[in-house]
């Protein structure tokens, strides 16, 4: 009888400890996905943030070529500019006052143009709130035609409900 108690306490014990290391196994591989998904995720965050430098790495340099263009060209075109007004050669003394004042002169009017004849200043805009401008502004209102119409519209309802009444009665 022993050994069949024994037998049994064995096989019942197999059972157990393999139902047990089985139970301990899943709740193992259930931390280590959490892990898992929680190192994907920072890794994710890490290489979004890594892109987002690299956008603005790139949009900086793009600025700074832009900007170099104009710097280049800009010298190009004055130094394109005297290169041809040192080929004209010289003339008369009231001849060379004249060229010699009509870059200037030019720059003073298309400068001053603006400002006498009327265009508005452009001034930057200010925002007197931190709140969007659209919820400070009152909601619009029905005008006076929309509101006489309605009025009117109510009253010919009205009538014909009261028409509809008396010929039922």
């Amino acid at each position: 009888m022993d050994e069949i108690i024994g037998m049994s306490a064995s096989a019942a014990g197999g059972g157990l400890f393999g139902l047990l290391g089985t139970t301990l196994g899943r709740v193992a591989g259930f931390f280590e996905k959490r892990q898992s998904i929680a190192h994907e995720e920072r890794r994710w965050q890490h290489e979004t943030t890594l892109v987002e430098l690299q956008q603005k790495t790139a949009m900086q340099a793009a600025k700074t070529a832009l900007d170099q263009a104009h710097v280049d060209g800009s010298w190009d075109g004055l130094s394109a500019s005297l290169a041809a007004q040192a080929a004209i050669g010289e003339s008369y003394k009231w001849v060379n006052a004249i060229r010699s004042l009509t870059r200037p002169s030019l720059t003073l009017l298309l400068w001053g143009l603006p400002r006498s004849s009327g265009f508005p200043r452009i001034q930057p805009r200010r925002q007197t709130s931190w709140r969007p401008q659209h919820l400070l502004r009152p909601p619009p209102r029905f005008g006076g035609l929309a509101i006489a119409l309605q009025r009117r519209f109510v009253r010919h309802e009205k009538g014909r409900l009261s028409a509809a009444l008396t010929q039922s009665i």
